[in-house]
């Protein structure tokens, strides 16, 4: 029996962790290819991420890097497939999935993450009323294009999806709106499968664990805003480094960095904190602290109960998006929000998790409400969505 084809279009090179988040096992009925656009889209970040010694080389990962490319994909394409879009809406990339979608492919789209922070009219008026200078009225600006574009893009140009997975009742509430005609179906948020497979194995060690996410220059920045500069790196590393050295002597744990999926080896930051790349996950469960911004690892943190400190600075605090994703998981699961560029060292009633407790019954609520559906049975993403597909004819 032929295989059926399901095509995954992605913007990111191969790292460990992509790897793992991916299905790359032999399947006898499906063949799965993942299209590579970030060289499409931006060939000088491509060439900076795809250099770094721990990408994974696969057969069925390609990297598109200029039309001719996608001219060869689309030549040897079947009468009919499937595909799922991972990435993000522009012009090119909303013509390739509609071009996927008049050659016979039928539209997917996967929600790994469950967490969602609307931003709300009351929310941007107040954020302009607080910091309204010329930089800010030009993010109005520019944001109101964007929204524009957006629109052009992803609700005329794109393909309208027939499957949708979503992560939780939030998320199927809000697709069911925008894609009334579109079936969904219920799966759980990425973390929660790691969870699954790590929880078993649970060793609970004495040390101070710091999430990095490249706040120094986050990729999505990088790629879709084209940036070469975000923050005062070694600003930011300072004000980080004595931080986590107030928190060793506090609680006489070493500290470490869980380096981020997509920080290249060669770009260390200035720390003097051992760095462990493609280890997050297992660092987060044995850890008897976890510190860091807005990850989606906050999630991990919450299935195997650590306590948590969220941080942030005056620069974060110019980003609505951030302050608000910021300050809501510190309000669900009731956890210290500190400011690195205001945070007093000296008084002993500054905020902080000393005891290092959590507060089991926001846990279990964020658990619920966030990462995963009520009576949730299945541990695998991937099984759910490839049995779903297979229904389809």
């Amino acid at each position: 029996m032929k295989k059926k084809l399901l095509i995954i279009l992605v913007f990111f090179p191969l790292s460990q962790y992509y790897y793992k988040k991916f299905y790359f096992k032999k399947n006898k009925k499906w063949e799965i290819q993942y299209w590579n656009l970030l060289g499409l889209y931006n060939k000088k970040i491509y060439k900076k991420f795809s250099n770094d010694k721990s990408i994974v080389k696969k057969k069925q990962f390609t990297n598109i890097n200029c039309f001719n490319d996608i001219k060869k994909k689309f030549k040897n394409l079947p009468k009919s497939f499937h595909y799922i879009s991972y990435i993000p809406y522009s012009f090119k990339f909303s013509l390739i999935d509609r071009f996927l979608k008049i050659y016979g492919g039928r539209k997917s789209i996967i929600r790994f993450s469950g967490n969602i922070n609307p931003v709300t009219t009351y929310d941007q008026l107040n954020f302009i009323r607080k910091n309204f200078n010329f930089k800010v009225l030009t993010k109005i600006t520019l944001s109101f294009f964007r929204r524009i574009n957006y629109i052009i893009y992803n609700e005329i140009i794109s393909a309208k999806p027939k499957k949708i997975f979503v992560p939780n009742q939030i998320w199927l509430n809000i697709y069911k709106k925008k894609y009334p005609k579109s079936k969904l179906i219920e799966t759980f948020d990425y973390e929660y499968q790691i969870f699954n497979n790590l929880k078993k194995k649970s060793t609970s060690k004495k040390f101070i664990v710091f999430v990095d996410q490249m706040a120094d220059l986050p990729f999505d920045e990088q790629v879709l805003h084209n940036k070469s500069k975000y923050l005062n790196r070694n600003n930011y590393w300072s004000k980080l480094n004595k931080f986590l050295n107030f928190c060793e002597k506090k609680y006489e744990f070493k500290s470490l960095i869980a380096a981020h999926p997509r920080r290249n080896r060669k770009d260390l930051p200035p720390i003097d904190k051992k760095l462990i790349f493609n280890k997050t996950p297992q660092l987060i469960r044995d850890a008897a602290l976890v510190i860091l911004h807005h990850s989606t690892a906050s999630r991990l943190a919450v299935l195997f109960e650590k306590p948590m400190i969220i941080l942030t600075i005056d620069e974060f605090e110019k980003m609505l998006g951030r302050t608000l994703e910021m300050s809501k998981i510190s309000n669900d699961l009731n956890l210290n929000l500190i400011n690195l560029d205001s945070y007093n060292y000296e008084k002993s009633n500054q905020p902080l998790n000393t005891r290092l407790k959590i507060n089991k019954k926001k846990y279990k609520e964020y658990q619920n409400k966030y990462i995963q559906f009520k009576g949730n049975k299945s541990n695998n993403i991937w099984e759910i969505v490839l049995s779903k597909l297979d229904d389809d004819h």
